[in-house]
């Protein structure tokens, strides 16, 4: 005989089910408390009720050993697509703040996150993969900066950006 928990959670996942406050779940074909002992004779399983319900553990794919994440591992195509949006992130960072005449505050953050982002193609786990990204981060912060004010110098003297470039020394 099945306990009345075990009622209860049968009984919830039926397009019957009905709450009724003082009684409690109840069938809606009855009215009254369910009284089956194994299994309900009209029982309908509730398909939205399904499709609602939060995905179980076996939805998902098997988790990676730590091994299996190591030999995955590639530093160099991590680097090498950090180093590109290094770069273009300092072009950006240089280009904003000279059409708009302004250092805008969220540039860094939003550098920090496309390199971190772009560091991640190179599927890392070891802390390495974090500093190097980190250090490139940093770099990207520090040349758009700097472009941004040799744009700025350019703009000011009417000279060509690339001239104002090569005069620094």
């Amino acid at each position: 005989m099945a306990t009345s928990e075990e009622i209860e959670k049968y009984c919830r996942n039926c397009v019957s089910r009905d709450f009724v406050n003082g009684k409690g779940l109840v069938c809606k074909r009855t009215g009254e408390l369910p009284t089956f002992e194994e299994e309900c004779d009209s029982f309908e399983q509730d398909k939205e009720l399904e499709r609602l319900a939060p995905p179980k553990p076996e939805d998902f794919p098997v988790s990676m050993t730590e091994e299996e994440m190591l030999a995955e591992e590639n530093l160099p195509k991590g680097i090498l697509c950090a180093v590109v949006a290094c770069i273009v992130g300092a072009v950006a960072w240089g280009l904003i703040s000279v059409f708009t005449g302004r250092q805008i505050g969220f540039m860094p953050i939003a550098i920090g996150f496309m390199v971190g982002f772009a560091m991640r193609q190179g599927k890392g786990i070891r802390p390495i993969f974090g500093i190097i990204g980190a250090a490139l981060s940093l770099v990207s912060c520090i040349l758009g900066d700097f472009l941004s004010i040799i744009g700025y110098i350019s703009q000011d003297y009417e000279m060509g950006y690339f001239q104002v470039l090569a005069g620094v020394d």
